[in-house]
């Protein structure tokens, strides 16, 4: 007996025993299924060094005597200047920016770009270096126009090659640019390709991204004030490229981008369709970074709860810097300078228009849109600037009060006047009744008459504010217009680009009679 309860309480404990360690092993699950990871989600910078980017930024706006000059290839070139310093993070003194210049200079930028390159080297053997040559301008099949002088291609394509930058990216904004990629040298390749991971070696060889294919025009708009193109490649690099939201905006992402939205932009252009090229020759592994849009002094969040097209401008200029087509649930990052800006939402009943303000280090979320209401057809005859300077359009001044008044005096000066000058004439007409009338006293009513003369000096004092008064309205109406000036009509964008169509609102053809003032070919 004293064995078997001996057996039953050694099974009691053992039993105890069985039921603490499954409770022991679901709670250690419990806490590894709740716990923090022991590693993090890693990004394409995670153990890679950010490398030093040089910069070589040319721009002509005058190409050889028989090119029609450019508007706007030069600004091109400063607006990607700014865009690669602030949201590439390139240093100031690694951006050289050649506007206007000859061949002789741009080799002498390139060299003086080399000598700071293997400066750089030595001093960090190990970190990797990049070489970014970008250029808007004119061109043929065979060389670059630089003022009435030319840069054959495979004498640029030399130059870069011999650079000591680890990666050299070269990008080509001008006609014809596609002929580029048919030296020896490159290879072609998808639209969209697939980059490693960026754990390994850095990336050594060349890109080249072109705005055209070979035989193509590249082409330049009114109302983007640029290049279309480079007008699409900084929105790519400011943000909108960055489809996966991890903060970069990487080589691939930039000509996807830029590549889908110069397409459609071009479509319906009667020269044709601008197709942008890409072909790269690469050794090693790693992803091209090319701007950090998170890392921006300011920007503009579009929330998740948003959706639909939008568009951002910047008013002093008149500018459109991008076209947003935002999905619900996806947020939208923009890394713009701090500044003013106008945003723009097309809905189904016309525009919407909403004014913010960016500050340097503070992120900007624009979590609803209650800008107001404008439709197609009233966009359509105030034009954009309507959109972009609302509050200017319609701001009162002081003098504007003082112009209404002024006129209010003057309508009813004039008023005065003629009434006053009407009844001193009947009052004389009735003094002098008795003298022109057959059978009258033959003397004038003296009384009539003091008070025809006093009515008269009424009408002249009348007479002297109304003339007073226009005087002062016409002042006051010229100071309300120099401190409330309208926009310039050779700085504002035509209204038929916010014209509905069947593609983009900002995108329509313009008439083939004005045409030569909105597209221009390079």
């Amino acid at each position: 007996m004293s064995r078997l309860f001996r057996f039953f309480s050694l099974f009691g404990v053992t039993q105890w025993i069985l039921y603490g360690m499954l409770l022991w092993g679901v709670g250690f699950a419990y806490s590894l299924a709740h716990s923090q990871p022991l590693t993090h989600r890693s990004s394409p910078t995670d153990g890679v060094l950010r490398p030093a980017v040089f910069a070589v930024l040319v721009g002509n706006n005058l190409g050889y005597p028989s090119d029609r000059p450019l508007r706007y290839a030069q600004s091109d070139t400063l607006r990607m200047a700014q865009t690669l310093r602030e949201i590439g993070g390139i240093p100031k003194h690694r951006i050289q920016r050649l506007l206007g210049l000859d061949p002789k200079a741009l080799i002498a930028a390139l060299s003086r770009t080399d000598t700071a390159i293997r400066a750089f080297r030595q001093r960090h053997p190990n970190h990797p270096t990049h070489l970014l040559f970008y250029y808007s301008g004119h061109a043929d099949p065979h060389a670059l126009h630089l003022g009435s002088q030319a840069l054959a291609y495979p004498t640029l394509r030399e130059m870069l090659r011999r650079s000591s930058a680890h990666l050299r990216i070269l990008i080509l904004d001008t006609c014809q640019s596609g002929q580029m990629l048919r030296l020896k040298g490159a290879r072609r390749i998808k639209r969209s390709f697939a980059l490693p991971s960026a754990w390994q070696t850095p990336l050594q060889g060349e890109a080249i991204l072109t705005a055209s294919g070979i035989g193509e025009d590249a082409h330049e708009l009114e109302s983007l004030r640029g290049s279309i193109f480079t007008h699409h490649l900084i929105s790519a690099l400011r943000g909108l490229a960055d489809h996966n939201q991890d903060g970069l905006v990487t080589l691939e992402e930039a000509y996807s981008y830029t590549y889908q939205k110069t397409i459609s932009h071009t479509l319906f252009l009667s020269s044709g369709v601008q197709h942008p090229s890409f072909r790269k020759s690469f050794r090693g592994h790693g992803h091209v970074i090319l701007t950090y849009p998170q890392k921006a002094p300011s920007r503009l969040i579009l929330d998740t709860a948003l959706a639909g097209h939008y568009y951002i401008l910047q008013p002093e200029k008149q500018l459109l810097l991008a076209e947003i087509k935002k999905r619900l649930g996806e947020p939208v990052h923009l890394g713009l300078e701090a500044g003013s800006y106008t945003i723009i939402y097309r809905s189904k009943g016309g525009y919407q228009s909403e004014q913010i303000d960016l500050h340097k280090g503070k992120p900007h979320r624009l979590k609803r849109f209650q800008g107001r209401l404008l439709s197609y057809a009233a966009a359509s005859n105030k034009g954009i600037a309507w959109l972009t300077h609302p509050a200017q359009l319609k701001r009162p001044t002081p003098y504007l009060t003082a112009f209404y008044a002024a006129l209010g005096v003057t309508l009813a000066g004039a008023i005065a006047t003629g009434t006053l000058y009407g009844v001193s004439h009947k009052l004389y007409g009735d003094a002098r009744a008795p003298l022109e009338q057959s059978g009258g006293t033959g003397m004038i009513d003296q009384s009539l008459v003091d008070a025809s003369t006093h009515t008269n000096i009424g009408g002249t004092a009348a007479l002297g504010i109304t003339l007073a008064a226009s005087l002062a309205a016409t002042v006051f109406f010229i100071l309300h217009h120099q401190h409330n000036p309208p926009p310039s009509p050779s700085t504002a964008t035509p209204s038929h680009s916010l014209a509905p169509s069947s593609s983009s609102p900002l995108h329509s053809t313009p008439p083939s009679s004005t045409r030569h003032n909105t597209t221009r070919l390079f």
